[in-house]
C-alpha cells in the first residue's frame, strides 16, 4: 500500500493470472462510519519496472494486431519508443518525469490492460551526520530524516566513510539500517575519516549523498559527562494528579555516560499520584566523572483527610470544642479551611457545622 498525499495506492509486483480477484478497499473514520469500494484486477501479461527507463511489454498471440500497434509510433515523442518482436510488444520510455505519471492501456481486440505508472522522485534535504561517540576503533554517527521522501516512505539508510586524505568511499554497513543512528566498527586508530549516508524509499529511489561529516580522528576521548537542565526545573515542577508527567535533560559526554532516574530508589510510574511527590536524581557516569541533578516535583491533588482523632473538650450541655491534626498530604499546597459537619445519632444524614474554619479547632 502505497501513500501520496490524499491517495492510496495497493501495487502488486509482478502480477500473476493468480492475482486476478475482486478487490475491496474500507475506509473507516473516528465515528465508525464505513464507505467501500471495489475494483476487478484482471492479469493481461502486463508488467512494468520504475526507473530512469520504463519498460512495458505485452505477450500477444495474434500476428495481425502488429500492424495497428507499429501505426502508434509516429505518436509518441523522441523519449518514447513502440518495439514489435513477433509477440512481444514494448514501450519505453526513457527519462521519465511526472508528466509520465499515469495510467497506460493496450487494447487488443476484446481484451484490455491497464498499468499504472508512479514515478518516484529520489529522498532530498537531510543533515550530514554528526558523531554522538568517539573511540579508538567506533564512531557512532547520528542525522536527522530527509524532508523530502519522494512521495513513497524512506525504507532506510547506507552509511559511507572515507579515510583521510586520499582514501574513497567505502560503505560501512551491511545490512539496511532502519534508525538515523549508526555505529561503524572496525576503523583504525588515530585514523580521520569522513562519513556520509544515503537514504532510500520504498519505491527503491535512492538520494544522492548527504554533505561528508566534519573529519573524525578514532581516539578514546575523554570528556566528563555534563547535564543541562532547563532552568524551570530550578523551582518546583507542579503537575496535576493523573496526568503525564516528562522531565528532561541534555547529556553531553565521551564516552557516552551511563543514566540513572532515580526517586527514592524506585522507576517512575506512568501518570503522576500523590505518591510521586519528591525529589528526583538523575545521575550520569563514565570512565571520566560523574555529574548529578536533583528536581523536586509537587502533585496538586485533593488533600487527605485530617488526621485524628478528633478530641473533645470543654463539653456542656450545648457546645463542645473539638480539635485536630492537618492531614499528612496537604494535596500539593497550604491548606486553606476545614469543613466541619455534624450527625445525630439517630439519623445517617450529615450536616454543615462551618465551611470556614481556617485553625484545626472549633
Amino acid at each position: 500500500m502505497i501513500q501520496r498525499d490524499n491517495v492510496f495506492s495497493l501495487r502488486i509486483k509482478d502480477a500473476q493470472k493468480g492475482d486476478e480477484a475482486d478487490y475491496r478497499i474500507t475506509l473507516t473514520n473516528h465515528r465508525g462510519e464505513h464507505v467501500k469500494s471495489s475494483g476487478k484486477l484482471s492479469v493481461r501479461g502486463w508488467c512494468f519496472t520504475n526507473t530512469n527507463t520504463t519498460l512495458f511489454q505485452i505477450l500477444d498471440k495474434h500476428p495481425d494486431l502488429v500492424s495497428p500497434l507499429e501505426s502508434l509510433n509516429p505518436l509518441f515523442d523522441h523519449l518514447m519508443n513502440l518495439l514489435v518482436d513477433k509477440e512481444k510488444h514494448t514501450l519505453t520510455i526513457k527519462d521519465c518525469t511526472l508528466a509520465d505519471e499515469g495510467e497506460y492501456t493496450v487494447v487488443a481486440g476484446d481484451s484490455k490492460a491497464t498499468a499504472e505508472l508512479i514515478i518516484s522522485e529520489a529522498p532530498t534535504d537531510f543533515s550530514r551526520p554528526v558523531a554522538l561517540n568517539i573511540t579508538r576503533h567506533e564512531v557512532t554517527l547520528s542525522w536527522t530524516k530527509p524532508e523530502g521522501d519522494g512521495g513513497f516512505s524512506i525504507t532506510g539508510y547506507t552509511v559511507e566513510r572515507k579515510e583521510m586524505p586520499n582514501g574513497r568511499w567505502l560503505k560501512a554497513n551491511f545490512h539496511n539500517i532502519l534508525e538515523t543512528m549508526f555505529t561503524v566498527s572496525g576503523l583504525i586508530e588515530d585514523a580521520t575519516y569522513e562519513f556520509r549516508v544515503f537514504a532510500r524509499n520504498s519505491a527503491g529511489a535512492i538520494s544522492a549523498p548527504s554533505q561528508p561529516s566534519e573529519a573524525i580522528t578514532c581516539r578514546d576521548d575523554i570528556e566528563e559527562p555534563r547535564l543541562d537542565v532547563d532552568a524551570s526545573y530550578s523551582s518546583n515542577v507542579v503537575v496535576m494528579a493523573g496526568e503525564p508527567f516528562k522531565l528532561e535533560a541534555n547529556v553531553t559526554g565521551r564516552p557516552i555516560p551511563s543514566l540513572v532516574w532515580t526517586k527514592e530508589g524506585k522507576e517512575l510510574e506512568d501518570t503522576a499520584c500523590r505518591d510521586d511527590v519528591g525529589k528526583y536524581t538523575i545521575k550520569l557516569n563514565n570512565t571520566a566523572g560523574e555529574a548529578v541533578a536533583d528536581i523536586s516535583v509537587v502533585v496538586l491533588d485533593k488533600p487527605g483527610p485530617p488526621t485524628g482523632p478528633i478530641k473533645l473538650d470543654d463539653v456542656t450541655a450545648d457546645s463542645v470544642v473539638l480539635s485536630w491534626n492537618p492531614p499528612q498530604y496537604d494535596g500539593g499546597c497550604s491548606i486553606n479551611n476545614y469543613i466541619v459537619e455534624k450527625r445525630d445519632t439517630s439519623t445517617t444524614n450529615w450536616q454543615i457545622v462551618s465551611a470556614t474554619v481556617a485553625r484545626t479547632t472549633i
